[in-house]
Order: C-alpha cells, then structure tokens, then sequence
C-alpha cells in the first residue's frame, strides 16, 4: 500500500509511535510518504523545512511538498492519514460539527 502521512499536527504529535509504525509498514512492503501543505522552498528562512527532511532520512522516506495545494490532486495515496479534521471533506449536505451532533446513532456508547 501507499499510506500518506501528514507531518505538522500529526507525525509531530508523537514521533516515537509514528517511526514505530513506518518501520512496521515498510518491513511488510508498504510506501510512507510525508505530504504536507508545506512548500518546499522559502528564500526568507534559512533551514526551512530542516525538520521534516531530516526526519524523512532518517526513517528512509520521501517527502511531496503540495505547497498548499489540495494532498490528493499532489499525491496518490491508498491511505490518507493526518489529524486536522477541518480539512476533511464532507459528504453531501453534511458539514463536520454535524457529524459529532448525530454519533450516538452510530456509537449508543458516546453521549450524543
């Protein structure tokens, strides 16, 4: 498979448990790849991005810098995994606070 990892918000929120699960993805054959909105160059910042490349050699991974494009028209992804949930997409006339209005129908367990 080839899982889309997002690295702001999401890899950074836990890096240790994040590297565990690339090494555990590419020892079974599967593609992690950071995509971030990120651009990839900035003149005004030394050492811009610094950060995730350094992070992505040392876990042997590629990086897509979408430069704020829209992640699924920069990069074809089987998984798409990352944490800001304002920049899912909606399904209909649903909007994402009306989703966590309506769980209890799906989950009788969370208060509604």
């Amino acid at each position: 498979m080839n899982i889309a990892l997002d690295y702001d918000e999401t890899y950074t929120a836990d890096k240790v448990m994040w590297g565990s699960f690339i090494g555990s993805a590419q020892a079974r054959g599967h593609k992690v790849t950071f995509v971030t909105f990120r651009p990839d160059y900035r003149p005004d910042l030394s050492g811009y991005n610094g950060d995730i490349r350094e992070d992505a050699k040392t876990l042997g991974i590629d990086i897509v810098f979408t430069e704020g494009e829209q992640k699924s028209a920069c990069f074809d992804a089987d998984i798409w995994i990352f944490r800001p949930t304002h920049r899912l997409v909606t399904c209909g006339n649903s909007q994402p606070n009306d989703l966590n209005s309506d769980r209890s129908r799906y989950r009788p367990d969370l208060p509604a």
